[in-house]
């Protein structure tokens, strides 16, 4: 009898449900890796705006030191903005492992807000790290960087 080159896993989702994880094809993969890849194509580019209208404060107010042109708010607003942008991408790269099991009959919107409402932080560290073999979290060395295994 053959053996398999991979191992599966099951986990319960917050509803209740049992999956079976298990590694994507390559095709999904490479959809995976694209979007991975423009999500912290733009995460970065968010810090960065972040980071030039702060220069920008700092040269209007004629501040130098690091702490002078620090803006809590502006930094809260970036924080938050970019929270909500990095779960919208970690539930998207989700569906790539899960669609084949739960998605159904159901709309895209429908699978979206399905999810939303399923999964968690460690269910979504779970099923990216066994089915696209990615580390988010702590489990990474950059939490906007993950490692392939």
């Amino acid at each position: 009898m053959a053996t398999e080159a991979f191992s599966t896993e099951e986990i319960n989702l917050l509803d209740g449900s049992v999956v079976e994880l298990r590694p994507l094809p390559i095709g999904k993969m490479k959809k995976v890796m694209r979007e991975w890849l423009a999500h912290t194509a733009a995460v970065q580019n968010k810090y960065t705006e972040f980071s030039k209208a702060q220069s920008a404060k700092a040269e209007t107010d004629g501040s130098v030191d690091d702490e002078d042109n620090f803006d809590p708010v502006a930094y809260a607003k970036c924080q938050s903005g970019l929270q909500d942008f990095q779960y919208d991408a970690l539930v998207k790269l989700c569906k790539y492992g899960l669609e084949s099991q739960l998605k159904g009959d159901r709309t895209e919107k429908q699978w979206t807000e399905y999810l939303e409402d399923t999964l968690e932080d460690d269910s979504i560290s779970k099923i990216l790290e066994k089915t696209a073999k990615l580390s988010i979290g702590e489990n990474a060395p950059n939490p906007t960087t993950p490692t392939a295994e």
